[in-house]
């Protein structure tokens, strides 16, 4: 009888002691399995982060050494020149409105012409009208991301002469299709996720945000601080 309650009681403890082997082996495996997923998790938005960021710096890039490039071309530098000597000139307004138009086969949305004057010389496409949001990326270029339905590149530059000295401006705009899709596809980030492409405001603690959320898009203006607390993005900027 001793040797059955013996045994019976060996049997118990060793069943609880494999019961204890086996969650201690489990919760082992579940800490190990959230870990690496977390990290792969980490490492996959990192990774989305950085190739939104790199398409945007190039996309933004190739817009601006566009219009740069215009600014450099030999014909509308010699008809504005025609125009600062003789503002009436029939012919090289004419051509001007020709390269201008010339210029939308290139990727171009818009693109105008001003000589010295400030006064618009020659018109091409359509510049965008119901801006949501208007953000400066270069005051030097007088350099601007919009949303009117999708981002748009704003872009004017002065026209220089071989002297160096200022005879016109140049303004462009260019669709970015490629930045408003990849800004629009939240879904991979998740039901929460976010992506927020935003701009200081000068003189302030706030910012200017476009936010695309699963729930939509969003134009706002933000604090950079919240509570004392300095968010995310303003480490960023």
């Amino acid at each position: 009888m001793l040797l059955k309650r013996e045994d019976r009681r060996i049997s118990i403890i060793g069943g609880l002691v494999l019961v204890a082997l086996t969650l201690a082996a489990g919760i082992s495996v579940y800490v190990v399995m959230q870990r690496q997923a977390e990290s792969i998790l980490s490492r996959s938005l990192e990774a989305s982060l950085q190739n939104k960021k790199h398409l945007f710096e190039s996309q933004i890039d190739q817009g601006i050494a566009s219009t740069r490039a215009v600014t450099t071309r030999l014909f509308p530098i010699q008809n504005l020149q025609l125009l600062d000597a003789d503002p009436g000139n029939t012919k090289a307004q004419q051509e001007m409105q020709r390269i201008a138009q010339s210029f939308l086969l290139t990727g171009f949305a818009a693109m105008s012409f001003y000589d010295a004057q400030g006064n618009e010389v020659a018109h091409a496409g359509h510049f965008s009208q119901n801006l949501e949001l208007r953000i400066p990326l270069s005051g030097k270029d007088h350099v601007f991301l919009l949303w009117d339905g999708q981002f748009i590149l704003h872009a004017g530059m002065d026209m220089l002469d071989q002297q160096g000295s200022r005879i016109g401006i140049v303004m462009t705009e260019t669709n970015l299709p490629l930045l408003t899709r990849a800004f629009l596809e939240v879904k991979p980030v998740g039901k929460t996720g976010e992506i927020a492409v935003c701009a200081p405001m000068e003189l302030e603690k706030d910012m200017q945000c476009f936010m695309s959320r699963a729930s939509g898009l969003e134009f706002k203006r933000q604090q950079r601080f919240v509570q004392g607390r300095a968010l995310p993005m303003n480490y960023a900027l």
